[in-house]
């Protein structure tokens, strides 16, 4: 079992790095929100494995510390689809009141917080020789069972705002762009996800209680079956954004959803064709050093909306875009009297490729195919 949640935490730490250092290059408000969302729920998790194999007893500070941090997991979740859907830049003011439970059991812990390092060992020695200790003893001013009934509470309502927030905004909000559609798939499925989740952790609150009871000593095989759940529910989030890493950018409202579709098709064009008239009209696409940040300064548009416009083109983000046009150059190139005089490679460098490798893969997977197979042909 701590196995799986290491790996759980692992696929939480290593996404949200991915997604802070990498990929959040607009400084979008709902990604920052979304990245909290893993880093809390990858130290939850931690503090499981800490707490199942010892290790506990080396930092014994960290007891308890999550426990307030776990009720802030569902109000991100919730703020990060809002945010996306809603192109929120801020919080509002009213969003306060979700702090209320983190607030109140963390003035709950303060005496356990500012209790001397020697009596909190010994207090964390006894709670992993007896894991019970975690819902018995009283480590703070309310019983601890309350905070898991909280954060039970917590989730169920949660999950049911999020539903009901997804029922309504599209149900007024519809369009056809291949953005947008994604978008749509990805809330949905970590709507779903996080259902999985809740079972998952439901299941393991439930043996775990039966354990308290007496009732039973635990079962290994649901044991394993609630873990396995939980650390599936990181890796999907994790593999799905880092293979999609567009749907961060969100909706905005410039290319809102709610316009018409016969006003939509007009807007999403002449965006493109701003773009295209820059990049494909004036050559720069042959441009090795090309990148996002200088079409932005010569359109006048954000990183954000280009990347959004191209995406509704149906390409997965700007380099798919300006890669896939100097592969249809190459392609031309290599139908013509060229090749006596200048290599496949020689060609794709003139065109705007930098690296062989990159130039095979951005050809095979425009044409499914080499460009030696396409020669023979």
């Amino acid at each position: 079992m701590p196995l799986i949640y290491l790996i759980s935490v692992c696929f939480c730490f290593f996404t949200a790095a991915v997604i802070y250092f990498k990929i959040n290059t607009n400084k979008i408000f709902g990604v920052y929100l979304l990245v909290w969302y893993l880093i809390f729920n990858g130290i939850a998790n931690l503090f499981v494995v800490l707490l199942d194999s010892g290790y506990l007893a080396y930092v014994p500070y960290l007891y308890k510390i999550p426990v307030p941090l776990t009720l802030l997991v569902m109000p991100l979740s919730y703020l990060y689809i809002r945010s996306t859907l809603n192109n929120e830049n801020r919080f509002k003011r009213t969003d306060f009141i979700h702090l209320l439970p983190f607030a109140v059991f963390t003035i709950n812990y303060l005496p356990f917080y500012f209790m001397p390092l020697g009596e909190k060992t010994v207090l964390v020695n006894k709670v992993i020789e007896d894991i019970s200790l975690t819902v018995s003893h009283q480590d703070g001013m309310l019983p601890e069972w309350l905070s898991v009934v909280v954060r039970v509470a917590s989730m169920i309502f949660y999950l049911i705002l999020i539903g009901f927030f997804l029922k309504k905004y599209y149900k007024h909000n519809s369009s056809s762009r291949p953005h947008f559609l994604k978008i749509k798939n990805w809330v949905y499925t970590l709507f779903r996800l996080q259902i999985m989740y809740w079972v998952g952790l439901n299941i393991i609150y439930f043996i775990f209680g039966l354990k308290l009871l007496k009732i039973t000593e635990g079962d290994v095989l649901f044991d394993f079956m609630s873990g396995t759940i939980v650390s599936l529910f990181f890796l999907r989030i994790a593999t799905y954004l880092l293979m999609n890493p567009n749907l961060l950018l969100g909706l905005n409202y410039k290319l809102a959803p709610n316009i018409t579709e016969e006003v939509e098709p007009l807007m999403r064009s002449t965006d493109f064709k701003k773009i295209h008239q820059y990049i494909f009209h004036d050559d720069f696409y042959k441009d090795s050093t090309l990148n996002i940040t200088q079409v932005a300064s010569h359109t006048n548009m954000s990183p954000r909306n280009i990347s959004i416009a191209i995406s509704d083109q149906g390409f997965e983000n700007f380099k798919h875009y300006v890669n896939d046009l100097r592969v249809s150059l190459v392609k031309e190139r290599l139908t013509a009297d060229v090749l006596k005089s200048y290599s496949i490679e020689a060609i794709a460098t003139d065109c705007g490729f930098n690296s062989t490798p990159t130039f095979y893969r951005a050809f095979k997977k425009r044409y499914n195919q080499t460009p030696t197979d396409f020669l023979k042909k």
